[in-house]
């Protein structure tokens, strides 16, 4: 029903649409949905208002706002993502405000790195986090959306994160640089992936004596990698 009346061209839908969106979350606190139904109609609202934003054209300003709002303080998550889906209803002068918000919340967290992997989840940290990193991708610049993914290291899959990005940008040296910074870094965890890359990296060089020494290394437990760590310092030293 609400779909329909995009038609209609009233631009105060867009307000009334988000009503409903609140209200269904509100119920979703309330009732069992162990069987995940109600959630993907909330999203279905979301794609309506999203609909209705680009069609109806609020105002811009005001729009950003509401979204870094819904964004960073929903309980659902149900604008988790916010571009590129409402790049073009915010406009020039919309996006500019939600920059604004999102750099302003981003950099209030200072950066963290392996130190940080046993401290609590930060759940607003971890949604503007997210923000920064769409608005990077949304702008092209590959060094905006590293300095973001650099500024938050607290565990293996932030590495392997960033080290993904940097070789889809052909940046092969420092990808193999921080897969294995932060193999070295949890040394003490299971680290398929990072090594399972590393690996991958290994064999785009040609380099089969290192990716022999990872195939074995992803096989060890977490003391026989510290034990192996501690023989090759040892040999770098004899080397030296």
């Amino acid at each position: 029903m609400l779909d329909e009346r995009i038609a209609d061209g009233d631009a105060k839908l867009v307000e009334i649409i988000e009503q409903a969106i609140a209200q269904a979350e509100d119920a979703l606190g309330h009732i069992d949905d162990s069987n995940g139904s109600v959630m993907p109609m909330i999203m279905e609202l979301r794609d309506v208002h999203m609909r209705a934003c680009n069609a109806l054209k609020p105002d811009p300003v005001a729009l950003a706002e509401r979204l870094f709002r819904f964004q960073t303080t929903g309980d659902w998550d149900t604008f988790h993502s916010v571009l590129p889906a409402y790049e073009r209803a915010q406009g020039p002068s919309g996006l500019r405000r939600y920059r604004e918000l999102v750099e302003t919340g981003w950099k209030q967290y200072p950066a963290i790195g392996p130190e940080a992997s046993r401290t609590r989840f930060d759940v607003d940290r971890f949604r503007v986090e997210h923000a920064m990193e769409e608005l990077a991708e949304a702008s092209g610049d590959v060094d905006a959306l590293i300095a973001a993914k650099s500024r938050n290291l607290s565990s293996p899959h932030a590495f392997l994160e960033l080290a993904e990005v940097l070789k889809q940008h052909a940046r092969h040296d420092e990808a193999l640089a921080c897969a294995e910074k932060g193999i070295a870094s949890f040394c003490n965890e299971r680290l398929d992936d990072l090594i399972k890359f590393c690996i991958d990296e290994h064999l785009r060089r040609g380099d089969a004596d290192r990716v022999e020494s990872l195939a074995w290394e992803g096989s060890c437990s977490s003391g026989q990698r510290r034990l192996l760590r501690a023989r090759q310092g040892r040999e770098t030293d004899r080397a030296r």
